[in-house]
């Protein structure tokens, strides 16, 4: 595993494992800061002078603007659109309804359900819990999205309540560093190809949710302070965060990376074509013509063929090792109407991890997504497939 993993998780792993344990925190200091000014650096990444030891607590925004609430009932208080978040330079900003951050979704009621669904068109739910913390309190499903669980502390959320021991707060750092990178990396190609709007979560939204949020932000272009600020609205909306968690965060980022943009290229795999790709699907001009971004387009179909897609039934597979037929076509998401793309000659071994049951143009066809190391995943016909 590279070495600049082991390096780089640890703190980070600490802010975001907290919400997971239900570990008691300290309630953060009430002041609020005023950001200070920044020098851009880095291809529009700025490197504030942040202090330390200090709360920094956002004002609320008010309807509509970045980061305010979408309004849902009972507990879901910190769900909210990612629309309106301007690139450091001030030209784009992110499209409504594309990008959600949320809490747990095991309270929505039925007019929640009909408000993420309907008006805000969500199609995609990434839940980053563990397997654990689903069953305990599973999401409330929404009709005509796809669930996929990514959970970026691996199978379980270990914590020593009585202190942090360094044999066991080790092997939570590397344990966090695997399932985190490709975790994310995961996370961040699928939203590629993603359709209508994504809605990605934990238990409370703030933690694993905050940094998914941060690296979204960071590859889009938005600046430290922006990001920053959108993390600790969390906190202003009554779910607790430290300053000084996302400030060592970035520090550490950048002690071992250099910045940011070094960061997702290196470790989370995410390139410098692969981020033009997300601005070209999230941003939009803010002259007030809703201009898209002229960046690179998603890979085109190789093939022109349509399909009438009625997913029937999905269910999990105890994985296996499957290998993929050359040539054969196959989806990122079942619901898109057209091909993602072809199999090619690979080596790669693949897991399958999820099997569907759809009814394909009259006819019921059985798909199966599978997975490899890297976290990219697609789903292809079961005779695309061969045991490994």
């Amino acid at each position: 595993m590279n070495r600049n993993l082991y390096r780089s998780a640890g703190l980070a792993m600490l802010a975001l494992s907290l919400t997971s344990t239900g570990l008691p925190l300290a309630q953060a200091a009430a002041s609020t800061i005023t950001l200070p000014s920044v020098t851009h650096v880095d291809n529009g990444h700025p490197s504030p002078d942040f202090p330390y030891n200090t709360g920094y607590v956002p004002a609320m925004p008010t309807a509509g603007e970045p980061g305010s609430q979408i309004p849902l009932s009972g507990r879901n208080d910190n769900t909210r659109d990612l629309a309106g978040y301007r690139t450091a330079d001030g030209k784009w900003q992110i499209q409504p309804h594309r990008l959600i951050r949320s809490a747990h979704l095991g309270s929505l009621s039925p007019a929640d359900v009909q408000t993420l669904s309907h008006d805000y068109d969500v199609r995609a739910v990434v839940d980053f819990r563990t397997l654990g913390q689903t069953k305990g309190k599973p999401d409330v499903a929404i009709p005509g999205t796809t669930m996929t669980q990514l959970s970026v502390l691996g199978p379980h959320a270990y914590v020593d309540a009585g202190g942090w021991g360094d044999g066991e707060f080790y092997k939570q750092r590397l344990a966090f560093g695997y399932a985190a990178v490709t975790g994310y990396r995961q996370f961040l190609n699928q939203l590629l190809t993603q359709p209508g709007a994504t809605l990605y979560h934990c238990s409370s939204g703030k933690d694993r949710t905050g940094i998914a949020t941060v690296l979204i932000m960071s590859a889009l272009g938005m600046d430290e302070a922006t990001i920053i600020k959108d993390y600790m609205l969390s906190q202003t909306y009554h779910h607790h965060v430290d300053y000084q968690w996302i400030k060592e965060y970035f520090k550490e980022v950048k002690q071992n990376y250099g910045s940011m943009t070094k960061y997702l290229d290196q470790l989370i795999g995410f390139d410098a074509t692969k981020r033009e790709q997300l601005r070209a699907q999230y941003l939009v001009s803010t002259d007030g013509h809703q201009t898209p971004y002229p960046g690179a387009t998603t890979t085109k179909p190789q093939s022109t063929q349509h399909h009438k897609i009625k997913i029937l039934t999905i269910k999990q597979l105890k994985q296996f090792l499957v290998r993929l037929k050359p040539h054969q076509v196959w989806f990122h998401e079942l619901h898109q109407a057209q091909p993602s793309g072809r199999t090619k000659v690979s080596l790669t071994k693949w897991h399958a991890v999820r099997e569907a049951q759809v009814d394909e143009d009259g006819q019921t066809v059985t798909y199966v997504q599978v997975q490899n190391r890297h976290g990219d995943h697609r789903w292809v016909r079961t005779t695309s497939i061969m045991h490994a």
